[in-house]
């Protein structure tokens, strides 16, 4: 019986630290990567290399997006993987999801 108890107990511990996200700052315009051994969650927010600037170097706005932004979620094994499971990639204010 005591070995059982240890047994949950260390189960318990090892599935709490495997549901714990460690965030990543990406130096793209704001991306965050949250990583867990079960899941990952990347928020994205990136600076758009399409995006129209006049001569001055300011955004023009309305031309294109200046960000790009949007949620991609990972289950184990695909976030070792790479494996998209579920992707929702919205492109700047024009709402339009690719």
């Amino acid at each position: 019986m005591k070995k059982n108890k240890k047994l949950i107990i260390f189960l318990i511990i090892l599935l709490v630290l495997s549901i714990i996200p460690l965030p990543i700052m990406r130096n793209d315009g704001g991306t965050i990567e949250y990583n867990a051994i079960l899941y990952q969650v990347i928020i994205w927010h990136e600076i758009n290399p399409s995006a129209v600037y006049d001569e001055n170097g300011r955004y023009v706005v309305g031309a294109q997006p200046q960000f790009l932004t949007g949620t991609s979620f990972y289950i184990f094994p695909s976030n070792f993987l790479g494996t998209k499971i579920a992707t929702t990639k919205i492109w700047g204010n024009r709402g339009r999801v690719d």
